[in-house]
């Protein structure tokens, strides 16, 4: 039996490794947290950043468990018969502690990280990689802050019981990888699905993409941004949307040819004076 089980589980957690996937996660999270100078330790502490990330990182998996009980399951394997662990390891209030301390940008720098492993990715529709936007709200732990950043949202009978985060994500069909994701608050200016899809598109290099839209996104100015940007898509168009159809267009499967009209700032060319606005053109897709 050991007696100075803080130093052994130190030794344990310093490197820790959760095995199915250590092998494509581990050296990122090393990476981060040397960049952001997490990766030293007191003498004695057991709650490792490394130890840290891999305990956040599987809440997700086990939702089932409290903290205590999912250190002891990430921990299972190495309880040695000679090895004496006490049943409760770390205080939950250690944990949330740390988690806070850790910082939002470790765990965000890790994501990019792992995304940006996705260089080559095969097409899976013709020369395409097809993606998809989708939308969800999540409850959020109801502490002050959260109220304050995310607030609450409002229904027939009242506001609801939790603050709540909106979140738009961006996916690849067939891997089913999440490679981008924005958020805001549940209400307020700029906090729609569209404008969180926008912030996304801003930052989208890739050019083999094909974007599948639903009705609900659509805009003009959307059209626009992806015309623009080169980027090929397909669009479900809700029926309030009236296409004109262009002459001789119509297919034998009932599809046809048609064009989207609007005018949209032109600001390659001069500015005119003020009482005339900016110059502008017309659009046609």
């Amino acid at each position: 039996m050991f007696n100075n089980f803080p130093e052994i589980l130190q030794k344990i957690t310093r490197s820790f490794q959760f095995g199915p996937f250590s092998r494509s996660i581990q050296p990122i999270i090393e990476e981060v947290l040397a960049k952001h100078n997490k990766n030293k330790h007191r003498k004695g502490t057991k709650l490792t950043s490394i130890f840290l990330v891999w305990i956040v990182l599987t809440l997700t998996l086990r939702r089932d468990l409290s903290y205590p009980k999912l250190v002891n399951w990430l921990l299972s394997g190495i309880r040695w018969t000679n090895l004496n662990l006490p049943n409760k390891i770390v205080e939950c209030g250690a944990i949330s502690h740390a988690r806070v301390k850790l910082g939002v940008a470790v765990f965000r720098d890790i994501f990019y990280k792992f995304v940006a492993k996705f260089k080559t990715i095969e097409p899976d529709f013709y020369k395409w990689v097809t993606v998809m936007f989708d939308g969800t709200c999540l409850t959020m732990p109801d502490t002050a802050s959260n109220l304050k950043k995310f607030k609450k949202h409002k229904a027939g009978r009242g506001k609801g019981a939790f603050p709540q985060m909106r979140a738009v994500a961006l996916m690849l069909l067939k891997q089913r990888v999440i490679i981008d994701i924005a958020y805001a608050a549940i209400k307020g200016k700029k906090t729609g699905e569209k404008t969180l899809m926008m912030q996304i598109l801003e930052k989208v290099k890739m050019q083999n993409f094909l974007f599948l839209f639903d009705a609900g996104f659509y805009s003009f100015f959307l059209v626009w941004s992806m015309k623009k940007n080169g980027h090929d898509f397909i669009m479900k168009m809700s029926k309030s949307v009236n296409l004109p159809v262009l002459p001789k267009s119509r297919m034998p499967d009932g599809s046809y040819l048609s064009v989207v009209k609007r005018k949209v700032e032109d600001t390659s060319g001069p500015k005119k004076n003020e009482r005339n606005g900016k110059k502008l053109n017309l659009l046609f897709v």
